[in-house]
């Protein structure tokens, strides 16, 4: 980088900027020619790079904290945290309503429909404010819904069956066989 792209005159001045994880070095020659590369093709690698740590369940500070040994600059903590809000939670829940609806749908012309549920209150050690219900379409293992309800607003004996299944039209599902246990 020590030359003009355009014209070969000597560069004299080097500028490096970081944008979350990209990085722009912008050029400037002797005759007044100015080069600007970039790191990154696309403009979206900060928000590709908050989804790999969402979605592989890693936390910032632990990312952060290997990408400081390897000397690769990343967003703040404050833009990872918007880029979540913003992005990738509300493409996260698009994706599952749109799959949740195609589930139910199929589920419509299933003559016999099985059907099993699990609450899980608590994890080992913790104490659960909330309990989240899965409902489950056994031969296909792909879930129907899910409920996330206030451990202290609701029983937890009456866990086991908390709603129907409204489906498209109004319809709700013909519930052949319900299974549950609660925890």
């Amino acid at each position: 980088m020590g030359r003009c792209l355009q014209c070969g005159d000597v560069v004299h001045q080097i500028t490096k900027t970081h944008t979350g994880s990209l990085l722009t070095v912008s050029l400037l020659c002797d005759t007044g020619h100015t080069t600007v590369w970039n790191s990154q093709q696309h403009p979206e690698g900060n928000v590709m790079l908050c989804a790999a740590v969402l979605f592989a369940g890693a936390t910032y500070s632990r990312f952060h904290q290997i990408c400081q040994f390897i000397g690769l600059q990343v967003p703040s903590q404050r833009t990872f945290f918007r880029i979540q809000e913003n992005f990738l939670y509300p493409a996260v829940h698009r994706a599952w309503l749109t799959e949740k609806d195609r589930t139910q749908e199929e589920l419509q012309t299933d003559k016999d429909v099985c059907l099993i549920g699990d609450a899980r209150c608590d994890s080992p050690g913790y104490s659960a404010k909330y309990s989240t219900y899965i409902l489950m379409h056994s031969p296909s293992n792909k879930i129907v819904d899910f409920e996330v309800v206030q451990v202290s607003e609701v029983p937890v004996h009456s866990l086991c069956i908390i709603w129907p299944i409204p489906l498209h039209g109004g319809k709700d599902l013909r519930k052949r066989l319900v299974l549950t246990t609660q925890n």
